[in-house]
């Protein structure tokens, strides 16, 4: 637990995470990061990351939930565009939520191998 109160607390004001919780579990979560721009006439910019359902409350509606809050978020915050990205299989999804594909390459740097995952400790919840 102590893991996940650490990071919670190493966010700053421009991270925002929205947790769905049934009994006490976590069952869906989204994040969108708002990067500060002094170009757009100082318009930011979001990037959603994480957007992850529990199989077992997939096709309930959560992740339409929570893409919804995170796009709400972004207005509210001054964002002229949304940054999301995601494996093609996962495209049309996020198209029907007004996502297109954009004509630019992304480009990443990884502190990992892809196969070799960092260890994850065991998450469990608790009100701060």
């Amino acid at each position: 637990y102590e893991f996940y109160e650490t990071q919670f607390f190493e966010l700053n004001n421009n991270t925002f995470i929205i947790v769905g919780v049934i009994d006490n579990k976590i069952v869906a979560t989204g994040t969108i990061i708002i990067k500060s721009n002094f170009y757009r006439n100082c318009k930011n910019t979001g990037f959603i990351e994480d957007i992850v359902v529990s199989k077992n409350h997939r096709g309930k509606g959560y992740s339409t939930l929570i893409i919804n809050k995170l796009k709400e978020l972004a207005k509210k915050n001054n964002c002229y565009k949304i940054i999301l990205d995601c494996k093609k299989e996962y495209y049309k999804f996020y198209k029907k939520f007004g996502f297109k594909k954009n004509k630019n390459l992304n480009l990443e740097l990884r502190f990992y191998e892809e196969n070799i995952k960092p260890p994850i400790p065991p998450c469990t919840t608790k009100t701060l």
